[in-house]
């Protein structure tokens, strides 16, 4: 049996648990599309994009008025599902395909937990994952590319603790091209890197990842789509990454401000963190 295959065979639990949680979520959002609550934005967006990606056109779009959607957000991962628009060609497609993404990770994390906890535990914490109040959030709203990235970047994180740094740059790639901005979150994941000690690596990485940043804001995406990158958000911090980096650096504290500014992101961060207590703010990852 080939190496890949052999330890999910191994855990037929894991496996059929996968496939019965990511059903769940297919059934709640394909019940919610097909009562009207889905929207355009992003799913009419995201299925426009697939329509044309499935005719070997470029992905263009009615409802924001692009001739090329990577001139938009620069994510050429959501190419990969063209094969599924092949066969059926609705927005039906990317929904139970969100639905199957979003709970992916429990592979990397059953393997992450197994490694130190043993095998009934590492089934757990799994399970907490695929119930997480976030991931029923997720799958409950229209389809999203960042989808793709969830389970890319919990590989990401299998893989660094493993050492495996072949599977680790490649997945990191992955999570970059799924949308410009997680170039950001790359860069961060060098910085840990660097905090465990692999200051070479992590050192690369953050500096590649900031370069492709740069590229893809600065001359790439405004190249395909005719005009200047207009999804800067963190205006709080800057008038652009490199302002708001040596903003971060020198004013850790206006990070906190910002994120504690209203009750909407206090009960956001409290929704990410309390169901385990915290504790995921002492890992060394």
């Amino acid at each position: 049996m080939n190496k890949i295959l052999r330890w999910p065979a191994g855990e037929p639990a894991l496996f059929f648990g996968w496939i019965a949680t990511a059903s769940l979520y297919c059934v709640l959002s394909l019940f919610r599309h097909w009562h009207f609550h889905s929207s355009s934005y992003d799913l009419g967006i995201a299925d426009h994009a697939l329509w044309h990606y499935s005719h070997f056109e470029a992905p263009a779009d009615t409802l924001s008025h692009f001739n090329n959607l990577l001139g938009d957000h620069f994510d050429p991962t959501v190419a990969l599902l063209t094969p599924l628009y092949w066969f059926y060609p609705h927005a039906e497609t990317l929904l139970i395909a969100q639905a199957f993404l979003l709970t992916l990770p429990v592979f990397p994390i059953f393997l992450f937990a197994r490694k130190r906890f043993g095998r009934f535990t590492a089934y757990v914490f799994a399970l907490c994952y695929a119930l997480l109040w976030e991931i029923q959030v997720t799958a409950e709203f229209d389809f999203h590319e960042l989808v793709l990235a969830v389970p890319a970047a919990a590989f990401a994180l299998y893989f660094a603790d493993e050492e495996k740094w072949g599977p680790f740059y490649g997945s990191i790639f992955f999570m970059m091209m799924c949308k410009e901005n997680l170039c950001l979150l790359a860069v961060f994941f060098g910085f840990v890197l660097m905090a465990k000690g692999q200051t070479r690596r992590g050192a690369f990485l953050s500096a590649a990842a900031s370069a492709l940043f740069l590229f893809e804001v600065k001359f790439l995406i405004p190249h395909l789509g005719q005009r200047p990158y207009s999804h800067w958000l963190y205006t709080q911090l800057g008038t652009g990454p490199l302002p708001a980096f040596l903003n971060c650096l020198t004013q850790p504290w206006r990070v906190l401000e910002i994120v504690f500014s209203n009750s909407t992101k206090t009960i956001t961060i409290l929704c990410l963190f309390l169901p385990f207590f915290f504790t995921a703010l002492f890992s060394p990852w």
